[in-house]
C-alpha cells in the first residue's frame, strides 16, 4: 500500500503474478472503516456496484476476526468500488490515522456502531 498527497495505490507482490497496481483517488473515497465488521460492511456498501464492475473489487484477505480496514469508493457514473485489508495489529492505526487525513474522511469503527432505537 502507497498513499500519495492524492490517492491510494494498492500492489500485490509475491506470487509471480504482476497485477496491474489499483489506484485510487483519495477525492472519491466516500467510507473509510476498521474493525471486525470492516469486511461485511464494504461488501454490503459494494452490493450495487456488483453489476457494473468498472472499479469495483472486493478483497477480503481472511476469515479471521482481525484488524480490517475498509475503502469505499464512488467514481461516478456507476464506477463504485472497494477493498478490505488486513492489517497488522502494530501498524493499522497508524494506517487509519493515514487514510483519514487523506480523504478527509472520519474512519468508522464498525464493532461500536450499531443502530440507536429511542424510545419516548
Amino acid at each position: 500500500m502507497f498513499l500519495d498527497q492524492d490517492q491510494i495505490r494498492l500492489e500485490r507482490h509475491g506470487g509471480g503474478n504482476k497485477n496491474e497496481p489499483l489506484t485510487v483517488p483519495t477525492k472519491i473515497v466516500t467510507e473509510v472503516n476498521f474493525g471486525n465488521e470492516a469486511h461485511r460492511r464494504v461488501g454490503t456498501a459494494m452490493a450495487l456496484a456488483v453489476p457494473t464492475l468498472g472499479l469495483g473489487t472486493l478483497v477480503a484477505l481472511s476469515h479471521s476476526k482481525k484488524h480490517y480496514i475498509g475503502i469505499v469508493w464512488d467514481g461516478g457514473e456507476g464506477k463504485k468500488g472497494g477493498i478490505v485489508l488486513q492489517a497488522d495489529k502494530n501498524e493499522y492505526r497508524g494506517i487509519i490515522a493515514a487514510l483519514e487525513g487523506l480523504t478527509g474522511k472520519k474512519a468508522v469503527n464498525t464493532d461500536t456502531t450499531q443502530s440507536t432505537v429511542v424510545v419516548e
